[in-house]
């Protein structure tokens, strides 16, 4: 791995901390096993060896979410994968005496055979940093088989109920990946009225609502709902339509009302 620079604005990034805490600590971990120009090869399972042997984390989802968040870009040539990390070089000063980078970028026109990368010939050398064995992944909590894929309608509903309306295609793979029957459906839906009536939801036009696939990825339906401040909103909660709106199926005390002097 290779020492880089960690900015504050890591963690100001409204986009960023939207995703879940474990797709933020990938983020910054792909950096130290970058090369100058930001490039990596695309083994999940590789990376999760370096990074994060002792969590039973699914790496290729976490990366999908930073690919569909335009943090990380993952594509393929001459048959290898790889990863571009973008503005890498925006933010990051190399090591003078760093190598030049042996992944070709994504927009790269190759007219011959680039020369492999040293982590990808089969020889008998040690590379430093790698592990030899390959730690192996738990099972993934949305195993992928290669049965037909199941019905989406119960997507169409949920993506009509949600409010956030960004990203349908790969919010359709994490639900496809989920698997929902209807009574978790019914739970998602139900959870979703509420969280649209609190005030994070509301704020600036609903700027704070998580994007769809990084709600179903976190499991958004198994989430608190925030209460409201009782101090604060007091007058809210003598307003009994507010009160059957948020589920509230008693009288507040009035004892709970700011004095005004």
């Amino acid at each position: 791995m290779r020492a880089r620079n960690l900015k504050p604005g890591f963690f100001k990034n409204e986009i960023l901390a939207s995703l879940q805490p474990a797709t933020r600590l990938l983020f910054a971990g792909l950096w130290l096993l970058a090369d100058r120009k930001g490039r990596l090869e695309d083994r999940p399972q590789r990376i999760k060896a370096e990074l994060f042997p002792y969590d039973d984390w699914n790496i290729d989802v976490l990366m999908s979410d930073l690919d569909s968040n335009g943090f990380i870009k993952r594509y393929s040539i001459n048959g290898f994968k790889y990863i571009e990390i973008l503005n890498f070089q925006k933010h990051q000063r190399p090591h003078i005496k760093e190598p030049e980078s042996e992944i070709p970028a994504p927009n790269e026109q190759q007219t011959k055979p680039k020369r492999t990368p040293k982590r990808h010939q089969r020889d008998t050398k040690e590379t430093p940093n790698v592990p030899d064995q390959f730690v192996p992944l738990p099972p993934s909590p949305f195993p992928i088989t290669d049965n037909p894929l199941p019905s989406t309608d119960g997507f169409e509903v949920f993506w009509k109920s949600y409010p956030r309306k960004t990203q349908k295609g790969y919010a359709k793979k994490i639900w496809l990946k989920i698997k929902p029957d209807d009574s978790l459906l019914k739970r998602m839906l139900d959870k979703i009225q509420l969280l649209k009536k609190t005030e994070q939801w509301k704020k600036d036009n609903g700027k704070y609502i998580p994007y769809p696939s990084t709600w179903l990825n976190g499991e958004g339906w198994e989430d608190e709902v925030p209460q409201p401040n009782i101090e604060t909103d007091y007058q809210k909660y003598e307003t009994p339509e507010w009160m059957k709106e948020v589920g509230i199926d008693k009288t507040i005390n009035k004892s709970f009302r700011i004095d005004e002097h």
